[in-house]
């Protein structure tokens, strides 16, 4: 079949869709669909060089596998060694085994399997892993290595028919499977090589019909014209419309996969979506479209791993260029070189390849079976990266993580002979603070107990997503145990107050989202069920959320450029932005309950700016938590002192009161 140019053009838009999807454009939210354009094109474009070289009887194994060989492993593992070299000077450990066992999964071609082990390709992680596309290449390969063997004596004898009803059933089948099958993970089912099979034999399927039937296409009529506009209108809607909700690969796959089919079908280099496919910057994209694919995720990666944070929109549009100028270069002294199977010395071109690919097999497996412990790091960088783990020293005890909690068995802290004051209620962000706050209340014979459960606001009657939680049923427990406790004088509010007051972050009970004025009404019920009471209720304000991880963020700069005195930092600006929809919410409670409002980003306050540390202690453990000992430790004394002088202050005013009225009876 004579090379079309308008084919050149899908694949500039499958790569592009894959491009911008990873550079997070909401207009591409179904970009991930990239690379199911691609199986498409894959499956139609295999069986056509095939059956073009049996009909001219020149179809030999040893040079289809020679061909792909060189068509898919230079440029594969030359993005392998770049990425391997960057990882070695800005990787930490954990990462390194991680990129090793990537490696090693990606050369014997299971990088997919890893994926659906390992990943979610719609979670957040993602975004920091270098090689996570290779799952695509890996499944074309198995596909290139085996579907030849299936599909040669069919082609050779001419039983096409008999080669079609099989490559229906595949489709039938596999899209069958992959849309109703329920014993599989959402994860497992992305990276199946069987339930991607139905999109190789639609595009197989494609070939065979065009083959049969192109002589007789009047592409001139009206109503074939009209074909490959429908087919770019269902590829078109389809990135714009689909996002990470919908189930894929099955059957609403089928949609975008019968737009390339349709296109693949009844377009021509010359005429309408044909002839704008063809247009040489999209033809030209598609040309590199697999340099292009290979190295721009690792170029992200890297960014988003060095700045630890996701990138801003115009800095995406520079890594997207830079994509495109590493992109081209690695076609142009990679790629393009080694396809040329006639070229001198081709064939020990090859066998250095294998030679480093080997070499790479045995590396990567040796080393992602190391421990980190294994590896050497400066004590500064040790040092950086132990805030990851600066936690309440008694977390498994004092955190609820997917349980329900039994309040007789909560920890207390301070004199174990006296009866528990003060209560801290909150989630993982109370348990942070929980031990050096607690030392702190000691000190003035406050004893204090802790109610800490994972990812649930001290607020009754909501729930979050994650029902395995129990929120709902746990603040429920936590509300009643305190109110019908009059030992309890005190309640300490501390969460992740900024995430709770985001949409779609809080539910009932039964699943439905609530509204931030929902959720303050619930919450000034919990306030008034404590008042009520006679507690006095002490609300810590949200903690400031960093841009970038602080502990791994002053790592890796020590890592990569030496000594460095960098003060991570947030600006007022920026932490009233992402806290003034929380602050609202903790703002409603009324006067007249007189809560004790408690700032902590202003102990943390430094010029105008939220600071994240000094020259050796890191105050937080992630973004948004504080770490125990460094920023715990330095906020605790005077949240103490304030709790302290706040109860004092409201004993003198009851007895005055009480001293009134006695005076004036």
């Amino acid at each position: 079949m004579q090379h079309k140019l308008y084919i050149d053009g899908i694949r500039g838009i499958a790569v592009l869709a894959v491009i911008f999807f990873h550079a997070n454009y909401n207009l591409f939210k179904g970009g991930f669909l990239g690379v199911d354009i691609f199986f498409v094109l894959s499956g139609f474009l295999i069986i056509a060089s095939i059956g073009s070289h049996i009909d001219r009887e020149k179809f030999s194994f040893l040079k289809y596998y020679k061909k792909r060989f060189l068509r898919i492993v230079p440029a594969a593992v030359a993005t392998l060694l770049i990425v391997l070299a960057f990882g070695l000077l800005v990787l930490f450990p954990e990462e390194l085994i991680n990129l090793y066992k990537n490696i090693y999964y990606i050369l014997t071609i299971k990088s997919n399997v890893l994926a659906a082990e390992s990943i979610d390709y719609f979670g957040i992680g993602v975004e920091f892993k270098p090689l996570v596309h290779y799952w695509s290449l890996s499944i074309e390969l198995q596909f290139y290595i085996f579907f030849p063997l299936f599909i040669y004596l069919f082609l050779k004898y001419k039983y096409e028919k008999i080669l079609l009803f099989l490559l229906i059933s595949t489709l039938f089948l596999s899209m069958t499977y992959a849309t109703f099958n329920d014993t599989l993970s959402s994860n497992e089912k992305y990276f199946s090589t069987y339930m991607r099979l139905w999109e190789f034999a639609l595009g197989s399927i494609t070939f065979l019909v065009w083959k049969q039937y192109n002589n007789i296409i009047n592409r001139d009529s009206i109503y074939i014209k009209y074909l490959p506009f429908i087919g770019i209108f269902l590829i078109g809607t389809s990135l714009i419309l689909y996002d990470k909700t919908f189930d894929v690969p099955s059957i609403t796959t089928f949609i975008p996969a019968f737009g390339v089919s349709l296109m693949l079908l009844f377009s021509n280099d010359h005429t309408g979506i044909g002839k704008l496919l063809a247009f040489y910057p999209l033809r030209k994209l598609g040309v590199i479209s697999y340099s292009l694919y290979l190295i721009h995720q690792p170029i992200f990666v890297f960014y988003r791993i060095i700045r630890d944070r996701d990138f801003y929109f115009y800095e995406s549009i520079l890594l997207i260029i830079l994509t495109f100028v590493l992109g081209y270069l690695l076609w142009r002294f990679v790629e393009k070189p080694f396809q040329d199977t006639k070229q001198k010395y081709v064939n020990y071109k090859i066998l250095f390849i294998i030679l480093i690919g080997i070499s790479l097999i045995f590396l990567s497996h040796r080393d992602m079976n190391k421990k980190p412990s294994d590896y050497i790091l400066k004590d500064n960088i040790k040092q950086y990266l132990s805030f990851r783990y600066d936690n309440n020293p008694r977390l498994k005890e004092c955190r609820i993580d997917n349980k329900i909690i039994i309040p007789e068995n909560a920890c207390k802290y301070g004199d174990p002979s006296q009866f528990a004051t003060i209560v801290l209620w909150g989630d993982s962000h109370m348990d942070q603070i929980a031990m050096p706050l607690s030392k702190e209340l000691t000190k003035w014979n406050y004893t204090s107990v802790e109610f800490s459960v994972s990812g649930c606001p001290p607020i009754t009657n909501v729930d979050i997503v994650d029902k395995n939680r129990m929120c709902y049923q746990n603040s429920k427990i936590i509300l009643d145990y305190i109110v019908n406790n009059d030992i309890y004088t005190d309640v300490v509010l501390f969460a992740y107050w900024t995430n709770y007051a985001l949409k779609n972050r809080i539910t009932t009970k039964d699943g439905q989202f609530v509204s931030l004025k929902t959720l303050k009404k619930h919450f000034k019920h919990t306030i008034e069920a404590l008042h009520k009471k006679g507690k006095r209720i002490h609300i810590i304000y949200p903690v400031p959320q960093m841009d970038v991880n602080p502990p791994f963020h002053k790592a890796r700069l020590e890592k990569i450029f030496g000594n460095n005195n960098a003060i991570i930092k947030l600006s007022k600006e920026d932490y009233d932005k992402q806290s003034y929809k929380a602050i609202t919410l903790l703002d409603t409670i009324p006067k007249e309950y007189n809560v004790h409002k408690i700032y902590i980003s202003e102990l943390l306050k430094e010029d105008d700016f939220y600071i994240a540390n000094n020259k050796q202690t890191i105050f937080y453990r992630d973004d948004n938590h504080l770490s125990t000992q460094g920023g715990g430790s330095k906020v605790s004394e005077d949240i103490s002192n304030s709790i302290r002088k706040f109860i004092a202050d409201s004993v003198k005013g009851e007895n005055d009161k009480i001293t009134n009225q006695n005076g004036d009876y």
